[in-house]
């Protein structure tokens, strides 16, 4: 560990993941990185990627330096240290990168839900050729209902709030959302445990989970939103109805802040 940081949550995901597998899509500087709240394992690959890449930005939600936290404090000042711009993003900003408009949903500037940082995640509506990919970080309770005051889906892709945690994944906020397919970065369930997510495959919903499927890379063409994981081939359901499949000679843009829940998008 570097002297004179504070210890954050190992094993250290900038060196292992995030890096290497930046480097293999050639990627070597970073335009900006988003941190979608002050939870350690949303920002402790940031250390990493500041010594091993240029970086154009950091991002980051209303609150997230309220000066409770003083890892967060030291990341800010490291980032600031190498003349980073710190932006503050939230509910309607919108910008567009690489042929993507990225739309902040969530949280509004002057929201304080109790101090819950879960519930001030950063929501982001990726859209590209009419497609869109709801990403949600960790997203609970207050902040959920808050979201839902925003128009609906229907959205080609979410991102199941929270690792799919039952708290999180209240059947009403896919009502709202009406996907297409839902990703979600977790774990194997444990035997016994509530899946939230269940009643989703239940209704023919595709569930795309990284602990079975591995890395999950979306792509975005002309006929549709198409996935492949790690450990093979992931079929997925067009807009035209059909089973549709990536192929492994695609080329992409990839978007870094996606690497941190375990999926790449491709454009």
């Amino acid at each position: 560990m570097r002297p004179g940081w504070v210890p954050l949550t190992r094993p250290f995901p900038g060196r292992r993941i995030l890096a290497p597998a930046l480097w293999s899509r050639g990627v070597r500087h970073i335009d900006a990185i988003l941190l979608s709240h002050a939870d350690a394992d949303h920002y402790n690959g940031l250390p990493d990627l500041l010594e091993r890449f240029s970086v154009g930005a950091v991002r980051i939600a209303p609150g997230f330096d309220r000066g409770t936290d003083p890892a967060v404090a030291q990341l800010l000042q490291a980032v600031r240290a190498r003349r980073i711009p710190v932006r503050t993003i939230a509910a309607g900003d919108a910008w567009e990168a690489a042929g993507v408009r990225v739309s902040v949903l969530h949280p509004p500037a002057a929201w304080s839900p109790l101090d819950r940082d879960n519930d001030r995640s950063v929501v982001l509506d990726l859209e590209s050729d009419g497609r869109h990919l709801l990403l949600t970080g960790d997203l609970e309770q207050a902040g959920l209902a808050q979201l839902v005051n925003h128009p609906g889906g229907p959205f080609d892709v979410l991102l199941a709030p929270h690792h799919g945690g039952r708290t999180a994944n209240p059947a009403w906020l896919y009502r709202w959302a009406n996907p297409a397919r839902v990703v979600v970065s977790q774990r194997p369930p444990a035997p016994g445990t509530h899946d939230a997510l269940a009643p989703l495959e239940a209704e023919g919903i595709p569930v795309l989970r990284t602990w079975r499927e591995g890395a999950i890379r979306l792509r975005w063409t002309q006929g549709g939103v198409l996935a492949r994981g790690a450990r093979g081939e992931v079929g997925l359901h067009g807009v035209q109805g059909g089973l549709t499949q990536d192929h492994p000679d695609s080329v992409s843009v990839s978007e870094a802040r996606s690497f941190l829940h375990g999926f790449r998008l491709s454009f």
